[in-house]
């Protein structure tokens, strides 16, 4: 079966790019279990968001922020880059449904920014050892009656308040 998606990969690979370097595409197939931090300010983007981690990442970020006494929040904000425009106060755990075309790569550094001219001065440095996925059209309709995240992710749970989570043992 055709992922879902594949219609919206070569259209958001420009965004992609944005964010990630070494891409390749990728399917995620049915049953992986994929993570995303979100912001509570932006709920509509909890599950449309085209940012995700697949499981051994999310382990990894786990281990990274244990190693280092850091809540989960600062360490997905410090490997993957995330910046501001991110509260990382959402943790969310979905499993795919269906298959899912996808780029992955190694994170770019972040440049907080002002506005679109003007840089803070604050640069995120990514763990370059952590891929990222950028999953392209996750708010699309898909057969003119949900969008895609609808159909192709079941929602597994979520943690609200990543601040102060340092054990998500069975998370």
């Amino acid at each position: 079966m055709q992922p879902v998606n594949e219609k919206f990969m070569q259209d958001e690979l420009p965004k992609a790019r944005e964010g990630l370097y070494a891409i390749q595409r990728t399917v995620i197939f049915p049953n992986m279990i994929l993570y995303r931090f979100g912001s509570s300010d932006k709920p509509k983007n909890y599950y449309s968001g085209s940012w995700w981690i697949g499981y051994s990442p999310f382990e990894s970020l786990k281990k990274y922020g244990v190693a280092r006494n850091q809540s989960l929040k600062d360490s997905a904000a410090q490997c993957l880059a995330i910046g501001t425009w991110n509260k990382c106060d959402v943790l969310i755990k979905v499993i795919t449904i269906l298959p899912l075309a996808a780029w992955s790569g190694t994170p770019k550094v972040q440049a907080e920014k002002i506005d679109k001219k003007r840089y803070t001065g604050v640069r995120r440095n990514p763990d370059r050892d952590i891929t990222q996925l950028y999953i392209p059209g996750l708010k699309e309709v898909y057969n003119n009656i949900q969008m895609i995240w609808e159909t192709a992710l079941k929602k597994a749970s979520m943690i609200m308040g990543t601040q102060n989570i340092y054990n998500l043992a069975g998370f």
